[in-house]
């Protein structure tokens, strides 16, 4: 009588360095990132420097006229980000969508000279800016990942099906991502209203409160971080793949959270030696392949952690 054998699926380590080969094998798969992070480094800045003046005072309005020095500190930096700020980074809706190295980074002079910089002047049209950059970078998003899933699924459907199959991916996405906003919404409202009452009882409970609350709102989204796995890599609908991540997370929770706290590591450790070439050195060329790789091999190996323990 034939037995089956069930092989146990791969572990973390073995999960990363099937990842960090897939890379090395189809570099193909580097191309997206590539052109993003070259497109924020060397192409035009999308700059809100003009809205500036009036989001700080937006700001200074909520904390008073009376702010204190850590206020005032707070202000000075925010305006200082939103100055250096490219809006051009929206188009990484990492983590759903392709990794940057610069994405969030300051306008700096390239090796090209000072840059084109294009000056958004209505808060009507940064919106309209924010709206459709987004939904573009995860539509770029969803073929990247899309392309990861395809070769962790062994899938030998035609090109052109896949293509097709692109646009209903990116669709379920930008779904899932609504139903997520819209959850925390209805779930934020009657939180920090408690709060405010758990304020007014004993204000130092709520500080507590707080901190328990955002720690408890990380964790049930950590439940859902495999949702675009399912959607990508087995076409899943919104409420199946959603089914599908916390089911995987609740079985494979050590090695889930342990796959998410070594990707983080290694991500912003390494990080940190990416951004150390100057934005006008061709040097940064090196540390935005190296980062396109090193994040690539990463995702992928996401993948393959989740289709080892998925069979739907």
């Amino acid at each position: 009588m034939d037995t089956q054998v069930e092989t146990a699926p791969l572990g973390i380590i073995d999960s990363l360095s099937t990842g960090f080969s897939a890379v090395a094998q189809k570099p193909l798969l580097l191309i997206i990132p590539l052109l993003l992070d070259l497109f924020l480094w060397l192409g035009p800045r999308l700059s809100i420097n003009p809205l500036v003046p009036n989001l700080v005072s937006h700001l200074q309005g909520i904390t008073g006229e009376t702010a204190d020095n850590s206020a005032v500190l707070f202000e000075q930096n925010v305006s200082e980000i939103l100055d250096s700020y490219n809006l051009f980074s929206a188009l990484s809706t990492w983590p759903l969508g392709t990794p940057s190295l610069l994405a969030g980074n300051e306008i700096g002079t390239g090796p090209l000279g000072p840059p084109l910089t294009i000056q958004v002047q209505a808060p009507v049209e940064l919106l309209g800016w924010l709206i459709a950059l987004v939904l573009t970078g995860l539509l770029v998003g969803s073929v990247y990942l899309g392309l990861i899933a395809r070769w962790a699924g062994g899938s030998r459907t035609s090109f052109s099906s896949w293509v097709s199959h692109t646009w209903l991916h990116w669709a379920r996405i930008v779904a899932f991502v609504l139903v997520v906003l819209v959850g925390v919404f209805l779930l934020s409202v009657p939180f920090f209203l408690t709060v405010e009452v758990v304020a007014l009882v004993a204000a130092p409970l709520a500080s507590l409160a707080l901190l328990g609350g955002v720690g408890i709102g990380m964790w049930g989204l950590f439940h859902l971080f495999f949702a675009a796995h399912g959607i990508l890599l087995y076409g899943m609908s919104v409420r199946q793949a959603i089914s599908s991540s916390v089911t995987t997370v609740r079985h494979y929770r050590p090695t889930s959270v342990g796959l998410l706290l070594v990707a983080v590591v290694i991500s912003l450790g390494l990080n940190t030696i990416w951004n150390m070439p100057p934005s006008e050195s061709w040097l940064r060329l090196v540390a935005i392949a190296g980062n396109a790789f090193v994040n690539t091999g990463l995702v992928t190996a996401t993948f393959i952690f989740y289709r080892e323990r998925t069979n739907p």
